[in-house]
């Protein structure tokens, strides 16, 4: 099956951009079938033109759907053609070897892995190749399975609160999330992002300002 992975879209182009041109960067980015789902707004045009140049492929619905509804499509895009697929939204860069850690978490997940994060809020007190399991679940930059998206999250998806609809679905079958203790994300949202009401509130909570460097790309991750 291919590898695929779609970023969501609306009305951020500053966002959108960085997230493409670090998505363009990452070790194996020419491996994945890869589409960028732009909800409706003022922006679209710009945002495709920007995806048109970065030689990426574009889906734009004709009415706004809203966050929640726009990640749902992006899942089923993607499963079309993948038993497993990566997600980031525009306000989500990943560091050079963001796409090879999915595929060995995609890999090593115990059965009680509903998901896989690259984000680390606490950033890098770690070494790089650590790993580790939590009973949570974080929407920047994650993946799932498609029997999971089919048997677990789909039937249950909240579009009005996606994230949380998740966290609760997690929370009753009591499973959780891989992640790397060095995270392989930076949330760049400090201003115009549903869950960062202030730049202070951001650099507080989303500080992995850490990237990982061209020797990591072919580390060995152990979770411990």
């Amino acid at each position: 099956m291919n590898k695929t992975l779609t970023v969501s879209g609306y009305n951020r182009p500053d966002y959108f951009t960085q997230t493409l041109r670090a998505l363009s960067a990452c070790d194996g980015v020419g491996e994945y079938d890869i589409v960028c789902v732009l909800d409706c707004s003022d922006k679209t045009d710009e945002l495709v033109e920007i995806a048109k140049q970065m030689g990426l492929t574009t889906l734009s619905p004709v009415e706004h759907m809203g966050c929640g509804a726009t990640i749902r499509y992006c899942m089923e895009t993607g499963f079309r053609n993948s038993d497993f697929h990566v997600h980031l939204e525009d306000d989500t860069v990943p560091s050079p070897d963001c796409l090879r850690w999915f595929e060995w978490a995609a890999n090593w997940a115990s059965p009680m892995t509903l998901t896989i994060s690259a984000y680390n809020q606490h950033g890098g007190e770690a070494e790089p190749e650590m790993a580790s399991f939590r009973k949570w679940f974080t929407p920047w930059g994650w993946a799932t399975w498609r029997s999971h998206w089919e048997k677990y999250l789909a039937p249950k998806w909240d579009n009005s609160f996606w994230d949380g609809g998740i966290q609760r679905i997690r929370s009753e079958l009591a499973m959780g999330e891989l992640y790397p203790r060095v995270s392989r994300i930076q949330n760049i949202g400090a201003t115009r992002g549903a869950f960062c009401p202030s730049a202070e509130f951001h650099q507080e909570n989303h500080h992995a300002t850490r990237v990982a460097t061209a020797q990591e790309k072919k580390t060995r991750w152990i979770v411990i």
